[in-house]
């Protein structure tokens, strides 16, 4: 039998769906609990052809808040106290803002409204 040739995303799908399962469990987790977990960009182009990172996060934990209008900004998802939550490049953010503003307000725009709206533990990690 030939090996699939989506291995490499079996692997860490099932990766992230284990982890999920020992903390919902209760048990020793695996990894230090707020150590960051990400999603290799080359791995984020073979889900989307799939069924799209957003969609994948919803289906792992419907939960999980989102940056609206940051779809192409999100790279992963990371674990803080414990919960899964969605993962945005800081830098790609700023990229977008500064189209439409300086980057001094794009900086003091991003710091201010996005990663400083903290709204729970669900709340999405800038990297």
């Amino acid at each position: 039998m030939s090996e699939c040739i989506d291995c490499e995303r079996h692997k860490k799908s099932a990766a992230l769906w284990r982890n999920k399962a020992y903390e919902l469990a209760g048990t020793s987790l695996p990894w230090k609990p707020n150590e960051l977990y990400e999603i290799e960009l080359s791995m984020i182009k073979k889900l989307d052809e799939y069924m799209g990172l957003i969609d994948k996060i919803a289906k792992l934990d419907p939960k999980i808040l989102l940056a609206d209008g940051y779809d192409d900004c999100l790279i992963g998802l990371a674990f803080r106290e414990g919960e899964l939550v969605a993962l945005y490049s800081a830098e790609r953010i700023i990229e977008k803002l500064s189209e439409d503003m300086t980057i001094e307000e794009a900086y003091e725009y991003f710091e201010f409204n996005i990663e400083g709206s903290y709204v729970g533990v669900k709340t999405p990690m800038f990297y």
